[in-house]
């Protein structure tokens, strides 16, 4: 499902992100972001 969300997003981390993760928008860098965290949940539930 895909929402509408209004954030406040720090811009310097924002634009580090897009660069490191080699996305275009911003919006793919927070997908992205996102799916690499989510892929880290198991490790994340071990701790």
């Amino acid at each position: 499902m895909i929402r509408h969300k209004h954030l406040k997003i720090d811009q310097t981390k924002l634009s580090r992100a897009k660069h490191l993760v080699g996305a275009k928008t911003e919006q793919e860098t927070v997908e992205r972001a996102l799916d690499m965290l989510l892929g880290e949940e198991p490790i994340l539930k071990a701790l």
